[in-house]
């Protein structure tokens, strides 16, 4: 059965399961196809970081043909052949050491990358700065002009449907002073404190959504899931560390 890891951008139940929304899932391949279709996941894989989880593997599969060796060697003493096998143990360790080294630094050098892209500006060579400041502008003054808080919300929600990017913006550079002019409309309309502020962070969301380039958004999502690739996959020496606890911990447990 093939499996795939994913990251989940939206909560989703599927077959009675659920998967939570910045969490990493190994799941199978066919439930990985359908939340990924439907833009509810994206493959957390990178090729540089599954080398570092294929070289690990790799030290594993040779450690133990390392140790067989050892263990069929009929020149070597009982006691002889477990001081060889913890001096390899050792070695193998500052090995899987240095793998998991560079794995978190190159963890590290993705989600720098990521980030730097997601704060990013990509100006649009048709923006007009003049045009957009004016069209806020315009905005603002019919905002100020309605006295109802609801009324006012309702007004910018529908000009998001028409706005562009480079005016949406600049309403969100002069976002403190709009959402001074609503709070004092609700103030003066005696509409609840949570009201007030569910519906100011509803225009808010909706100004960022319009304003925020695809780009970016893809790059912020990316950050978001390279950290928790970091969170839950940060240490790719758990396989090697059982086996030695296992196996090669000590003169005691070590059977040749």
């Amino acid at each position: 059965m093939e499996y795939q890891q994913i990251y989940i951008t939206q909560d989703e139940n599927v077959g009675g399961l659920r998967y939570t929304a910045g969490n990493i899932y190994l799941v199978e391949k066919h439930i990985a196809d359908q939340l990924i279709g439907e833009g509810k996941a994206r493959v957390a894989e990178y090729v540089s970081l599954n080398s570092h989880k294929q070289e690990v593997n790799k030290a594993i599969s040779e450690l133990e043909e390392e140790v067989q060796r050892i263990s069929k060697n009929q020149r070597l003493a009982p006691e002889a052949k477990k001081d060889d096998i913890l001096q390899l143990v050792k070695e193998y360790d500052e090995r899987i050491n240095s793998i998991q080294d560079q794995y978190m630094k190159d963890i590290d050098t993705l989600y720098r990358a990521a980030q730097e892209k997601a704060i990013t500006i990509n100006i649009d060579d048709k923006f007009n700065a003049d045009k957009a400041r004016q069209e806020a502008g315009i905005i603002r003054s019919e905002i100020e002009m309605i006295p109802s808080l609801l009324v006012a919300a309702e007004t910018i929600q529908s000009k998001l449907e028409f706005i562009d990017r480079g005016t949406a913006r600049e309403l969100l550079s002069q976002f403190i002073d709009v959402k001074r002019a609503l709070e004092e409309k609700g103030k003066n309309g005696q509409i609840s404190d949570s009201l007030v502020r569910i519906t100011i962070q509803n225009i808010y969301n909706g100004l960022k959504k319009v304003a925020d380039d695809p780009v970016q958004v893809k790059a912020t999502e990316e950050a978001a899931m390279i950290k928790a690739i970091k969170k839950y996959e940060g240490d790719i020496t758990k396989p090697y560390r059982t086996l030695v606890n296992k196996k090669y911990s000590s003169r005691d447990n070590i059977r040749v």
